[in-house]
């Protein structure tokens, strides 16, 4: 295979209308910027917290869940269920060992 050279070979790299100006580094356009960022980043943040906080409520709607957060009294219910549960399996534990006892 011949090297062929490329229709694009005689284009000039530098083309005018592809010049981009530089940006200026002086110390007025940095304080502008700096308050510009923060003045955008507090909007977007706001921005964020809203559109969770939607979030938050569609959920909320669909899946029928409330903002109140579980007390304490709740805990210690289930701290007793659970040990009221512990004994029932202890005993059908027990139970189930004898009645295999009992056949074998």
């Amino acid at each position: 295979m011949e090297g062929v050279a490329s229709r694009f070979a005689c284009l000039k790299d530098d083309d005018a209308t592809d010049w981009i100006k530089p940006k200026d580094k002086s110390k007025k356009s940095k304080s502008s910027v700096v308050n510009n960022d923060v003045k955008s980043t507090s909007a977007k943040a706001k921005k964020k917290n809203q559109s969770n906080n939607e979030a938050k409520e569609l959920q909320q709607l669909a899946f029928q869940t409330s903002n109140k957060k579980t007390k304490n009294k709740n805990k210690t219910k289930s701290k007793e269920d659970n040990k009221k549960s512990s004994n029932i399996q202890d005993l059908q534990y027990h139970e189930w060992k004898e009645k295999d006892e009992q056949v074998s």
